[in-house]
């Protein structure tokens, strides 16, 4: 029997039937808690957020090589996300075997009172959650700790590992608001190294439909130009500022800094997923801030931009890891663009263009007892007077594996200044007569 919930939701989310009225609103709540609970602890406080997969964190799973997350839109519908990317994955039977979806649900305080949830659940302002700004605390439902949505993003991920230790690929993808998580998440989570480092997992995220971008330069498109940025000259005083621009940043992306978020984000694998008929300027959810309005007019508008943009203020080079694919005939209709054969493509078909394990061959010793100091290291690192004593040369690699320093002789000598390299994450390579030693050290 087709219900009126169902088709209320259908009518929402995929689009108005020709027989019914279409009223432009927000669900207030959400009809849906999902059903799997992430409990942790942060100083000594249980913290408890809510998200679906297909496997059960609780157990290890051998034979998941590939992990989707999926994260909903605006109107927290995680277990519309979830399905419909099963459904994208049912497109693909080779892979379902070998493949988790996890679709995080981040919460509301109108989520909280109307399902009774207990007070160990965190949540956000509708629009806080998207920019990774920190939980809440109100007086009607007070909580002893306030934690980043991005952060929570983190830990839930760190956890996926313990269940999937043969995982080799991460994609990480978001619709609509959705979208605005993915691209502010990509481009300041220290995750996507992490995962790189520490298990060999390679990684990318596909941005969809997202209605606001974090820019990586205070320069907006100039007047109806789709190519041309300049400094904006509008009454807008916090145009630039985050989740929009990079100024007055919020706590999670603080820790990484400006330009630590431009190297990331310049580096990382980002494809732009681009309806074109999500043209709407009169979408109902389209954000219409002064600072929004800069972006452009309607969500295809702004992802054409916004695309440009970070070609030209990363360069050409850039395209190596950033692409954009516009799928016709599309609108702002998350099953639609997961479920083409563009969105199938970039999900399933196309592995990360960066492969972590071709930095380490199978030939090379990570040695976790390796004495590097300080780690972290602003200007120089020391190795131990031990371990230098069949060391020939020392290179240091960034983490996609591209050498930056070459060290020629060093027998003798423990002090390697580092001080012209970037920050970020680095491997240090030792070549001694009987083998090469790998191992990382953080740059400051």
């Amino acid at each position: 029997m087709v219900t009126l919930k169902f088709l209320t939701r259908r009518i929402l989310h995929f689009g108005c039937f020709t027989i019914f009225l279409c009223p432009l609103f927000i669900t207030s709540q959400i009809d849906v808690i999902a059903e799997s609970k992430l409990t942790f602890e942060k100083d000594g406080i249980k913290i408890s957020s809510r998200f679906y997969s297909t496997h059960p964190l609780q157990s290890e799973h051998q034979g998941i090589t590939n992990l989707v997350i999926v994260v909903h839109g605006t109107n927290r519908n995680a277990d519309d996300y979830f399905d419909n990317m099963k459904a994208a994955l049912a497109q693909r039977p080779l892979q379902v075997s070998s493949t988790a979806i996890i679709a995080p649900q981040y919460l509301t305080e109108s989520d909280i009172d109307f399902h009774g949830l207990s007070e160990d659940h965190v949540y956000w302002s509708s629009d806080g959650w998207k920019s990774g700004s920190n939980s809440r605390d109100e007086s009607s439902n007070p909580r002893d700790i306030r934690i980043p949505s991005f952060e929570v993003q983190d830990t839930l991920i760190m956890r996926a590992l313990r269940s999937f230790p043969n995982l080799r690929q991460l994609v990480f993808t978001g619709h609509s608001a959705g979208g605005q998580f993915t691209n502010r998440y990509t481009a300041s989570s220290p995750i996507f190294e992490i995962l790189c480092i520490e298990s060999g997992i390679s990684s990318k995220s596909i941005i969809a439909n997202p209605g606001t971008y974090v820019y990586m330069s205070p320069e907006r498109r100039v007047g109806g130009s789709e190519t041309e940025f300049a400094i904006p000259n509008i009454d807008c005083p916090d145009y630039n500022e985050w989740s929009f621009g990079l100024e007055d940043l919020f706590v999670y992306p603080t820790r990484a800094g400006a330009e630590q978020i431009k190297e990331w984000y310049s580096s990382r694998e980002v494809v732009y997923l681009l309806g074109q008929n999500d043209n709407d300027p009169n979408a109902s959810t389209l954000p219409r801030s002064c600072r929004a309005m800069t972006f452009g007019n309607h969500r295809y508008e702004r992802g054409r931009i916004y695309y440009n943009h970070i070609v030209i203020t990363f360069g050409e080079e850039v395209k190596s890891v950033h692409s954009k694919v516009e799928i016709p005939n599309i609108g702002h209709n998350n099953f639609e663009m997961y479920n083409s054969e563009e969105g199938l493509r970039v999900l399933f078909d196309e592995a990360p263009l960066q492969s972590c394990n071709t930095i380490i061959s199978t030939k090379e010793i990570t040695l976790s007892d390796l004495a590097i100091y300080p780690n972290p290291a602003e200007f120089k690192i020391r190795i131990n007077d031990d371990d230098l004593e069949e060391i020939e040369t020392l290179q240091i690699l960034d983490i996609r594996g591209q050498v930056q320093l070459n060290f020629g002789e060093t027998r003798g000598t423990n002090e390697f200044d580092i001080s012209q390299l970037s920050s970020g994450i680095y491997w240090i390579k030792i070549y001694s007569k009987k083998k090469i030693f790998v191992s990382k050290f953080i740059k400051t």
